[in-house]
């Protein structure tokens, strides 16, 4: 997979014409799963883009919470020089999972962290004319490689509850799924 991304991103650079004046901006997105989105994004050409984020879905409801962060470096192709792009990227993910009993004082954790490939399709309309931009797009998100760590003052090692956790991060850590960006606001300067 990573020659594969090399030689994709060789090819890329060896045919997009170079751009006179680099444009860097920010952007804020929101979409499902991951709510909030912030990153940084960096011109290279008129059909290039870089962008590196961080993407966030936080969720609590008094003594459970559920935290699924995703950091991340994509490639953007801009096949026409316009607002149509696809973008190839990696990255990696964390899910954080706690839960606490205050009654009977217990308590536990489980997070499972995970490399992931990235693939995009996505639109940045006024992306040409630098200022403000408005986008939207949907990305393939595939993990890969996840390791899972808990702690808990409740359960062993041993124990039937504590292999069910491990087996649900195991198959979460390999487990695909689709990222939906509805609204992404941005600015280059």
């Amino acid at each position: 997979m990573k020659k594969l991304l090399f030689s994709f991103t060789t090819f890329l650079l060896l045919i997009c014409a170079p751009k006179a004046k680099a444009d860097l901006g920010f952007h804020y997105g929101m979409g499902l799963p991951f709510i909030g989105q912030l990153g940084l994004d960096y011109t290279l050409g008129t059909h290039l883009t870089l962008t590196a984020g961080t993407n966030n879905i936080n969720l609590s409801n008094g003594e459970a919470e559920v935290d699924l962060t995703m950091n991340h470096v994509m490639l953007n192709w801009h096949p026409f020089n316009g607002a149509f792009y696809i973008g190839v990227g990696a990255g990696q993910e964390t899910l954080t999972v706690e839960a606490t009993d205050a009654q009977l004082g217990a308590s536990a954790k489980a997070e499972v962290s995970a490399n992931v490939t990235l693939a995009r399709v996505g639109w940045m309309w006024g992306k040409a004319n630098s200022g403000f931009w408005f986008g939207m797009d949907i990305t393939y998100v595939s993990p890969s490689g996840g390791e899972v760590t808990v702690e808990s003052n409740v359960w062993n090692t041993s124990s039937q509850e504590y292999q069910d956790v491990v087996d649900a991060g195991e198959q979460f850590g390999e487990t695909a799924y689709t990222n939906f960006t509805f609204a992404r606001l941005g600015i280059l300067f």
